[in-house]
């Protein structure tokens, strides 16, 4: 991510390089650069690499947007239990809501086509109250300023006849109420 100030880099959601000050940059576009392992039998691969808007602080979406849309936080497989590697977004948010005592939320869960619509409208909705007690019981997040509900497979953002599709579809979001 690049923006006239600074640049970042992230693997799997997670910032691994941070230059905050940069003077008269004007990003159009990037290049990975690779030196290939050289060993022919065991070769270096690279797969799903995503260009993606960026750069804005979830206190930005939201201010924006009234909205964040977040791929960050994972459960378990046909599952409402969070995996581990979620914590950071969770913090990221309960940080958001303790630094704004008024701010409340409807956490949406969105999941993929696969399987019946029913089982999905409950899967999501399950995972959206996973979220909420996670931020309740772990941040001490105020349980009335925080809402939950489940849109199952009924809003994609993007194609379920793809892998890539289908992962950009299970995904959190937080609405400003």
């Amino acid at each position: 991510m690049a923006t006239a100030r600074s640049i970042k880099c992230y693997v799997d959601e997670e910032r691994i390089a941070n230059v905050p000050q940069v003077e008269n940059l004007h990003p159009v576009g990037f290049r990975l650069r690779h030196r290939p392992y050289q060993d022919p039998k065991n070769p270096t691969l690279c797969r799903e690499f995503r260009f993606a808007e960026g750069g804005k602080s979830m206190r930005e979406q939201l201010d924006e947007m009234g909205r964040i849309v977040t791929h960050g936080i994972l459960f378990d497989v046909n599952s409402a239990k969070i995996k581990g590697e979620s914590y950071k977004t969770l913090q990221e948010i309960g940080e958001l809501l303790q630094g704004i005592p008024e701010l409340r939320l409807s956490i949406e869960g969105h999941t993929d086509s696969d399987g019946p619509d029913e089982s999905n409208m409950t899967l999501s909705q399950n995972r959206a109250d996973s979220v909420r007690d996670c931020l309740i019981s772990a941040f001490n997040i105020n349980a009335d300023r925080l809402e939950a509900k489940g849109w199952g497979e009924s809003k994609p953002l993007d194609t379920n006849e793809t892998a890539e599709g289908k992962a950009n579809n299970r995904r959190v979001e937080l609405v400003k109420l």
